[in-house]
């Protein structure tokens, strides 16, 4: 059975790290410990951001906004990394820019929409975490509306909603997946 279909949550923890350390990570609280114990997923990140599953449940994407990382890491059927680091995680660095990864959801093809603040911009990646494709704010190129923090996708639709605001306006912008939406966890 899937990880999360057992009740665990998986949580990014944001504020445990930064730039001199690397105390954030992703933990797994147990629902047959009623939440009471956790399992790290994975250590030695700086600030752990957006979180998202693929629709197997076998693959967990996890951003990295101090490092500017997203990982793919591989889950065996409880829900942990099996594999070492080296195999069983995937690192897609983006060390250039002033943008950071934030908040991502995945649709029901696995194609990752990751959403990257400062930049208005969202990159998407397909299941293998090869770019893909790249959705650009329309006032990108004059440096208005970079604030791209957040996105949804409609479960069962192809349309998608980001978020995007500058010092002046913030607005949602509609544009189309890969592939429908998933239906939410908290709709299962």
């Amino acid at each position: 059975m899937a990880p999360m279909r057992q009740g665990n949550l998986y949580v990014t923890a944001f504020f445990s790290g930064d730039f001199r350390r690397k105390n954030g990570g992703v933990l797994r609280l147990d629902a047959a410990s009623n939440y009471h114990e956790t399992t790290c997923v994975l250590d030695g990140m700086g600030a752990g951001n957006g979180i998202s599953f693929s629709p197997e449940w076998d693959i967990l994407w996890v951003a990295d906004s101090t490092y500017q990382q997203i990982y793919r890491i591989i889950l065996d059927e409880s829900g942990r990394a099996p594999l070492a680091r080296v195999f069983g995680v995937f690192s897609i660095s983006m060390p250039w820019g002033r943008w950071h990864p934030d908040s991502n959801k995945v649709d029901s093809g696995g194609n990752l929409y990751q959403a990257m603040m400062h930049a208005g911009w969202i990159l998407i990646l397909n299941r293998d975490g090869i770019p893909v494709g790249n959705v650009l704010v329309p006032q990108r190129e004059e440096q208005n509306l970079l604030n791209t923090p957040n996105l949804a996708i409609q479960p069962g639709s192809s349309e998608a909603y980001m978020v995007a605001s500058d010092s002046n306006d913030t607005v949602v912008l509609t544009f189309p997946t890969l592939a429908p939406g998933q239906m939410l966890y908290s709709h299962m």
